[in-house]
Parts: C-alpha cells; sequence; structure tokens
C-alpha cells in the first residue's frame, strides 16, 4: 500500500500573533519536529502546504529533503489548503492508496502514533483512521482514496473533521491523549515551554 502525508502549515497564527509553526521547540522549530515525525514514519511522500510563510518554511525544512506546495489562497481557511495539498498528491503516479493529514501545531505527535494510524487504517477496513482525544475525533487522520473527490471539496475553515463526521460508522478510532495539547495561543507555548524543560 502507498501512502502520503499532507501536513498543513499555511495558516496565518493569528490568535499567537506570530507565526506559530516557526516556534522554537526542543532546539528546532515545532513545524521542523512535525515534519521529521512524517518522514521518519516513511508512509510515502511527505508534502508540506505553505501560505504566507512559505520563503521560511522552506528553508527551515530544507535538511528535510521533503515536498513542498504554496497554497496561494491560504487566507481562505484550512480546507484550501487541503484542496491545495490534494491536487498535488492525486497527480502523483501512482496515486496514494490514502492519505495521512496532519497539523504542525501538535508538538505530542511522533512518528509512533502516525505508524500506528496507517496500520490501524489498513487493518481496520474502514475508509478513515482519526485519532481521539477528549471526547473528539481529528488530526492526524487516514483518509482512504475512495475520499479523495470529497477532501478536494472542501471550504472555508472546517478542514476534514467535516468528512470524519459525515462518516462516523467509517471511522476507526486511534487513542492520541496528548492530541488535546495544540498551540494556538501564547500560553499554550509558554505551557509547552515548561513541560518540556
Amino acid at each position: 500500500m502507498q501512502g502520503a502525508i499532507l501536513l498543513l502549515a499555511a495558516g496565518s497564527s493569528s490568535r499567537m500573533g506570530k507565526p506559530k509553526q516557526l516556534l522554537p521547540h526542543k532546539g528546532r522549530t515545532l513545524l521542523w519536529h512535525a515534519a521529521n515525525a512524517a518522514k521518519m514514519a516513511e508512509l510515502g511522500e511527505v508534502l508540506i502546504v505553505t501560505g504566507e510563510l512559505d520563503v521560511h518554511i522552506r528553508m527551515n525544512l530544507a535538511d528535510l529533503n521533503i515536498s513542498f506546495v504554496l497554497n496561494p489562497n491560504w487566507a481562505e481557511g484550512m480546507a484550501s489548503s487541503i484542496v491545495t495539498g490534494m491536487n498535488y498528491l492525486t497527480n502523483l503516479q501512482p496515486v496514494p492508496d490514502a492519505v495521512l493529514i496532519m497539523v504542525g501545531d501538535q508538538p505530542a505527535v511522533n512518528e509512533g502514533l502516525l505508524k500506528k494510524l496507517w496500520l490501524n487504517w489498513q487493518e481496520s477496513g474502514k475508509a478513515i483512521a482519526a485519532s481521539s482525544y477528549a471526547q473528539q475525533v481529528g488530526t492526524p487522520a487516514v483518509f482512504a482514496q475512495s475520499l479523495f473527490s470529497e477532501l478536494l471539496l472542501l471550504k472555508g475553515d472546517t478542514g476534514a473533521k467535516k468528512l470524519i463526521k459525515k462518516y462516523q460508522d467509517q471511522v476507526s478510532l486511534v487513542p492520541f491523549p496528548d492530541g488535546l495539547l495544540d498551540i494556538d495561543t501564547p500560553q499554550d507555548y509558554e505551557q509547552l515551554k515548561k513541560s518540556s524543560e
């Protein structure tokens, strides 16, 4: 089975007040750790969708030897980044059997979780394998090729959660309690720094 990982990094971090993708974390940046986990999982092509910070992100991740695509409509919200990434991935030969979608502001994501999601998706026979934390279901999540056409139709700032909700009987869950930690505000980042000391 051939996979691909789509890492969304195009947002403007409005609540943080500065680019959260490039915040220092464990000697690198939040985004570098996410991209490195994606690469280490060895599930196939790793594609970073960039936006406003395109040049800075490419420079920051230059040592990882991964692919980038610029979302010119990044200001429209997360769905536009998924569509940009899916347009790129569906033109690959062969087209991936599934795509794992992840974001750059969940510092607890590691290669082990990504591999577990992929394996769970393969073994469950369901269309989606998603992370579950605190009564929520979300990213990282794997979507089968049968859903690619719907991922390409997403609009606004909803992301792929819309599909997880729509096909809830086709979702296999992987517990990821630390998924609740995402870095949206300066307070979140201060908490992360304290816990990493």
